[in-house]
């Protein structure tokens, strides 16, 4: 999270303001709190300056709170915005989160409500940007080397490359001379003829793009996402088409587990002790990011001699046995738990200081949540994680460690004989 948190409060009461104003900033020396006594002048503020979260009253004059929310959302879909009311109606409360409104939270006597406030605004920020996070690695740009080929009028194959030919299973001979029919449905081929007829029609249009699967010669169903635009003579008629292909069963699997992903999220921040958020990152290891065999180490003591495994996935129990306590100095998770760097190894072996040098585990993830443990994870292959798997573990590991620095989870307490099953 960035040094300072800009939050806009919005109340007709000035004094209220002022003074919420004086708590939050007591709260978190990195509030910044910019208020405003009506709807019509906080909109104006935020055409002209950036503002992290906005925390709304709902009787105003002008508009009341759920009017601004809904004036909010017209430009910014996904601003935070907490209305903080001392209106108790539950329809007041359905319909701000039916608005869009990300929590609710009824004005209470007393200075607690502004630390309960802080703690709202706090988890709606922090949700609002790993969810940013999450969106733009979803728009990584797409490896090179994808499947082209060139169609003649009748539409059959006249050019591909070898990248096409690998997709349906066969040479670049027998490619060649197929029709675009054998490997695409009548609809899907249909489809594709109309776009172009509309390119060709227009010729500054540019290439459309739309999806279909492909069928191989072995009878696989491929999802793919194909670019394609008409093939013109020298004089301008249709001469055929041309078409880059690109295989998105990937990225349909890393989308359904960065949606997965983004459901943890908001697990994680719901969590009110820091043994259950553990445990939601532990099964979100196992059942997310189909991480088998992970656990998370924790120190024993607020000066810590050893680490132990509070919480493994059911595979590292069965493979790995007991797990070792992890005394100071010892291997790669004490090394990483000091320094606060994650260690990324396609082979464990090979590394100098490892806990065991027999172990079965060969590749392995090791990624510090702060001052609260060390997250590992192993495959028993050589360079068994990918990119994306180190990413995801990372974006994972990270909102961990944000649940477990919040104010309402307490340290785990425990002792080297609560340890569960995992291994180094």
């Amino acid at each position: 999270m960035s040094e300072s948190i800009r939050i806009l409060h919005v109340d007709d009461e000035t004094p209220f303001l002022d003074l919420s104003a004086e708590f939050l900033a007591q709260e978190d020396n990195r509030f910044e709190v910019h208020t405003e006594t009506s709807p019509t002048d906080g909109l104006a503020r935020l055409d002209g300056q950036s503002i992290d979260c906005i925390v709304s009253d709902y009787q105003m004059p002008e508009m009341n709170g759920i009017e601004f929310l809904e004036a909010v959302r017209e430009t910014n879909a996904e601003l935070p915005f907490i209305l903080f009311t001392g209106e108790g109606s539950e329809t007041v409360a359905s319909d701000a989160i039916s608005a869009g409104a990300t929590d609710y939270l009824q004005k209470q006597t007393g200075t607690e409500q502004y630390q309960l406030l802080a703690n709202r605004v706090l988890n709606a920020v922090e949700s609002y940007q790993i969810q940013r996070e999450l969106r733009q690695y979803q728009r990584l740009v797409e490896t090179v080397g994808d499947p082209m080929y060139i169609l003649d009028t009748d539409g059959e194959i006249t050019l591909a490359n070898r990248a096409l030919a690998e997709m349906l299973g066969c040479s670049r001979t027998d490619v060649i001379g197929l029709n675009a029919q054998t490997f695409i449905d009548s609809d899907s081929y249909a489809s594709g003829a109309e776009l172009l007829a509309e390119i060709h029609a227009d010729p500054e249009t540019d290439w459309s793009t739309y999806e279909l699967t492909v069928t191989t010669t072995d009878n696989r169903e491929i999802p793919v996402e194909i670019n394609i635009a008409p093939v013109r003579t020298a004089t301008g008629t249709f001469d055929g088409s041309v078409g880059v292909v690109r295989d998105v069963s990937d990225r349909q699997r890393r989308e359904k587990r960065l949606e997965a992903l983004q459901a943890t999220t908001r697990q994680l921040i719901d969590t009110n002790s820091s043994e259950a958020a553990v445990d939601v990152a532990i099964q979100a290891a196992e059942d997310v990011l189909s991480m088998e065999l992970a656990a998370f180490f924790v120190p024993t003591g607020d000066s810590p001699e050893r680490l132990v495994a509070i919480d493994t996935t059911k595979k590292a129990k069965t493979v790995l046995g007991p797990s070792p306590t992890i005394e100071r100095g010892q291997g790669l998770v004490w090394e990483v738990y000091v320094s606060k760097e994650a260690i990324f190894a396609d082979d464990v072996r090979a590394r100098k200081g490892v806990y065991n040098e027999e172990t079965p585990i060969r590749s392995e993830l090791l990624i510090p949540a702060g001052d609260h443990g060390v997250f590992v994870a192993g495959t028993t292959s050589v360079n068994g994680f990918d990119t994306t798997d180190k990413k995801l573990a990372h974006v994972l590991v990270t909102t961990l460690t944000r649940a477990l620095d919040s104010s309402h989870h307490q340290p785990v307490d425990i002792d080297s004989d609560d340890a569960e099953s995992s291994d180094e």
